[in-house]
């Protein structure tokens, strides 16, 4: 018989090996730049990364897509960090619309 190939690229990769690899991949600092979760800022570990992400499926599908992106040929983590960095209001909360609210205009 033949063996059975899955086309996910994450098959047979647990969250603690994605996480081992970002991990020594990054520094904390960096990986809480790239995805803003209170676990990458406040005491960070890989135990505390790994409850948080198990409960909460926005920030695991960011963690998997940063660990697909770190795993490909010619990757280099330059490419991520100062686009972060350098975005001026990449940081930043829109300004509300000072005309919104007023109604429409006749």
């Amino acid at each position: 018989m033949s063996e059975f190939k899955s086309n996910d690229p994450l098959h047979g990769v647990t969250l603690v090996m994605i996480m081992d690899h970002l991990a020594a991949t990054f520094s904390w600092q960096e990986l809480a730049l790239i995805v803003p979760i209170n676990c990458f800022k406040s005491n960070p570990s890989i135990k505390s990364s790994l409850n948080f992400l198990r409960k909460t499926p926005w920030a695991r599908t960011e963690i998997e897509h940063l660990y697909l992106r770190s795993i490909e040929e010619g990757f280099r983590k330059e490419l991520i960090i100062p686009r972060v960095l350098t975005t001026p209001k990449g940081l930043q909360k829109p300004k509300k619309n000072p005309l919104r609210g007023f109604g429409r205009m006749a």
